[in-house]
């Protein structure tokens, strides 16, 4: 055993979300008024697990794709 503990899980707000992501807060909202992540809205704030943006990132989905989106 390495004696290292896991990053206990934690809610991420939008810019927290683009920062993992390595993208701007316009694709997070895209993503998220589109359901591709599973944010939920927390005292207003949309917010969402880093576990589960993790585990979407993992997928591979490409932050570029959203630059062709129309909304």
């Amino acid at each position: 055993m390495s004696g290292e503990r896991p990053e206990p899980d934690r809610l991420l707000l939008v810019a927290e979300m683009a920062a993992e992501m390595r993208a701007n807060e316009k694709t997070v909202y895209r993503r998220i008024q589109t359901g591709r992540l599973q944010a939920f809205k927390e005292g207003g704030r949309w917010v969402i697990w880093r576990s589960v943006l993790l585990a979407y990132l993992r997928k591979g989905v490409p932050v570029e794709d959203d630059a062709h989106a129309s909304f």
